[in-house]
């Protein structure tokens, strides 16, 4: 029950980020922008109808971090740690999504326009470019490289905020604020999602495989929404492992080697707690 609640506030705040990113013609006219209209509109358009978009866009950083101090009032009730402990664990969580979110974003990004992916991997791209912007400041490289200096700077931001929340958290327990345990309970959090995005990718490889005999709809917003998160992965293995006569076998290979990094994962994290 929980868990599916931590689901539902986490699309939530994709869904604000996305909207964030998108024009007001967008949000009117394109098929994922009216969808991303029709669940934010009961927010924007009575809280916050008095703004204009630009101004809306202001609020949405405000707006996830009171949903998040939300969340973690639902954690308490649901736990019987102290309210502060449980609305620290709810900034832990979210600052890890966010990563995950902010991460996939840069790389589907490095592939807008370059193939045909689907159009929702547009607002994927939008979102990760204040983060190339930031990082072209920082280096001067023109081309899709900086997309490795921007996961890079993505990367330290979430250890400095995730070792301030943990360390801040185990204070409560412990009255002491330890860096080294915070940092690896930081790598281990990391390690433990990758686990189980890994296995939600597999699934969405196998539907999309599953969906290609049938021939879906490709402007399907389901389908967009599928193309756009495993064409990334997918394509460079096309373009490696040559079919086998009419039967495209990159998907088979794809899910081994991915069952191959978890069992890899699940070592590191085995070794880093224990």
């Amino acid at each position: 029950m929980l868990f599916l609640f931590k689901c539902f506030i986490f699309f939530y705040i994709s869904i604000l980020i996305f909207r964030s990113v998108m024009t007001n013609q967008e949000l009117l006219f394109n098929p994922f922008g009216k969808f991303i209209a029709k669940l934010t509109g009961p927010l924007f358009n009575n809280l916050l109808k008095s703004y204009n978009k630009e101004q809306t866009n202001r609020f949405i950083p405000l707006i996830i971090i009171f949903i998040v101090f939300f969340m973690g009032i639902i954690y308490w009730l649901f736990s019987g740690r102290s309210l502060i402990l449980n609305i620290l664990q709810g900034y832990i969580d979210a600052v890890l999504f966010l990563y995950f979110f902010y991460l996939f974003s840069l790389i589907i990004g490095i592939f807008n326009g370059t193939t045909n992916i689907s159009f929702i991997s547009t607002f994927f791209h939008r979102a990760g470019l204040p983060l190339v912007s930031l990082s072209r400041r920082l280096v001067k490289i023109q081309s899709n490289n900086i997309v490795f200096i921007a996961i890079t700077l993505l990367t330290l931001t979430y250890f400095i905020v995730e070792v301030v929340l943990i360390g801040t958290q185990n204070f409560f327990y412990t009255q002491t604020f330890l860096i080294q345990p915070a940092f690896f309970k930081s790598i281990a959090n990391i390690l433990m999602s990758l686990l189980f995005i890994l296995r939600l990718y597999t699934w969405l490889i196998i539907i999309r495989v599953l969906l290609s005999w049938v021939a879906p709809d490709p402007y399907n917003m389901v389908v967009q929404i599928l193309y756009a998160l495993t064409e990334p992965v997918m394509a460079p293995f096309r373009k490696i492992i040559p079919p086998l006569g009419f039967i495209d076998i990159s998907p088979i290979i794809l899910i081994f080697v991915i069952e191959f990094i978890r069992i890899l994962l699940n070592r590191m994290i085995l070794f880093i707690l224990y």
